[in-house]
């Protein structure tokens, strides 16, 4: 079909001569209320109690999204993750002589809509609906006139939205009214149970068109058993160019996530996973609370790539928490580097404050994809090359090259501000001359020959040689006495 498709490889050559939209953070988890039918853009805590209520006792949703917020992430979706067998409560309402009026129906699968409450009140020409959520009045409508009135008022109310909808019950005359009703609960909601695949199943609220960015779901693997679900959230992060943050279970040692780690094997797609231990501390009142590290990194990630870019390693003095308290684990310098030989970002107290101390990429093609921001990297261009090339689909191709340069052009717009920002390894030979700028572009007749070109597909290739992260520094230091000249 017409449009830009973008595939990418490696080499091991030489190359030759606002808001970033990838902070986003996308997260599945089981939450107090909400929509289970599509993914929920949330711009801050207030907003996902708003669409989704508060903490519930057991999951990690509410705080790893109170993290990531207060740690300085900006944008977040969320997927409501419930088990395959749960049910949606509902309420059915009259209209005069018992003959069929409208249906509510919660917008989720799960208990908490039986804690929907409608009443109506007949006004012989006209009718009022109230609905309550746990004893509090969320939607009121007065003087509604049909059915059909109904129906508008309810299901375009962005206070009704997160709760429930509206529609005709079968064989419902739309120009009829509704009978009055005393408050009554919504029925039949259960919660079933919720098992791994369901969550895996979430994922795919998280569709393509919401963009790069980071996606977790936080606090249910365990480390043991979980390549399948591990699989799931790394094919995802690949389909989606998206970075896949996965962590253990709070009782992990650590230890026994340098295991799960080397255990879960495979070459393919993963320098789209990064793994994090161990759990974080999170002031909650008085007390404090362990949650899995997956927010805060998100957060970390997300203020980087908007502060400096997606070449910018998430890790170090620019991950220094501000609202997590502490860990779960103490990590010293010979844990961090174990745990980093086996492909676990540890996170360490540094100056009393925690941070990220690893920036490792699952992957074990090393010398490709040893640090995740190298893929984050790609991710970047992949994505912000689509947009701008889209603005090209359909242009002519006349025999003059026109179209290869305003490709050329458009490319050059997405690399260019990367190689000023240092996100490329420029070349430069033993004077100081610049042998490249760490890219180059291709788009000519060597490419795209005219049997080709007659078919309406323009082929580009783009080389880029990515900077490198910075992870040891080693020094030596050496004593000289008094009669010996200094190196």
């Amino acid at each position: 079909m017409p449009g830009v498709t973008i595939s990418t490889a490696v080499r091991t050559g030489a190359v030759n001569t606002g808001t970033a939209p990838a902070a986003t953070f996308f997260v599945v988890g089981q939450t107090e209320r909400g929509t289970d039918q599509k993914a929920v853009l949330v711009t801050s805590l207030e907003d996902y109690e708003d669409k989704f209520g508060g903490h519930v006792a057991g999951h990690f949703t509410y705080y790893t999204l109170r993290t990531f917020f207060e740690e300085g992430g900006v944008r977040a979706y969320v997927a409501k993750a419930t088990a395959a067998a749960a049910v949606r409560a509902s309420k059915a309402l009259l209209a005069p002589s018992s003959a069929a009026g409208i249906t509510l129906t919660a917008v989720g699968k799960g208990t908490w809509g039986n804690s929907l409450a409608v009443a109506v009140t007949n006004n012989s020409t006209n009718f009022d609906m109230s609905v309550s959520y746990g004893g509090t009045e969320i939607f009121a409508a007065t003087g509604l006139t049909s059915l059909s009135e109904a129906l508008t008022s309810i299901n375009f109310s962005s206070a009704a939205a997160p709760y429930f909808t509206a529609a005709l019950t079968a064989a419902a005359d739309s120009t009829a009214l509704l009978v009055t009703a005393a408050s009554a609960a919504f029925t039949s909601g259960t919660n079933g149970s919720i098992a791994k695949s369901d969550f895996q199943s979430a994922l795919s609220l998280f569709t393509s068109d919401l963009g790069a960015g980071a996606v977790s779901i936080p606090g249910v693997a365990t480390g043991s058993s979980d390549a399948t679900f591990y699989d799931a959230i790394r094919t995802h992060a690949h389909d989606n160019n998206r970075i896949a943050l996965l962590s253990f279970s709070s009782s992990a040692t650590l230890a026994q996530a340098r295991t799960a780690s080397t255990n879960y094997t495979g070459t393919e797609y993963h320098e789209y996973v990064a793994f994090y231990h161990p759990y974080i501390e999170i002031p909650v009142g008085a007390a404090t609370v362990s949650i899995p590290p997956d927010g805060f990194v998100a957060a970390v990630r997300s203020r980087t790539h908007n502060d400096a870019g997606p070449w910018k390693a998430y890790a170090g003095v620019a991950s220094e928490a501000r609202f997590v308290s502490g860990l779960s684990l103490s990590v010293s310098r010979s844990d961090a580097d174990a745990m980093e030989a086996d492909r676990v970002n540890p996170l360490r107290l540094a100056n009393g404050r925690v941070r990220v101390y690893g920036a490792r990429s699952h992957s074990t093609i090393t010398a490709q994809w040893r640090f995740i921001n190298a893929r984050d990297v790609i991710n970047y261009i992949i994505v912000e090359a689509e947009k701008e090339l889209d603005e090209l689909v359909f242009s002519t191709i006349d025999g003059r090259s026109v179209v290869f340069a305003n490709i050329i052009n458009a490319l050059q717009g997405v690399l260019e501000p990367v190689r000023i920002a240092g996100g490329f390894y420029e070349g430069f030979d033993a004077l100081g001359k610049r042998i490249d700028y760490g890219y180059t572009i291709k788009c000519d007749a060597s490419i795209n020959s005219a049997a080709q070109l007659e078919t309406g597909l323009v082929k580009a290739r783009v080389g880029v040689r990515v900077s490198s992260i910075g992870d040891k520094i080693n020094v030596d230091i050496i004593k000289s006495n008094l009669t010996t000249a200094l190196e």
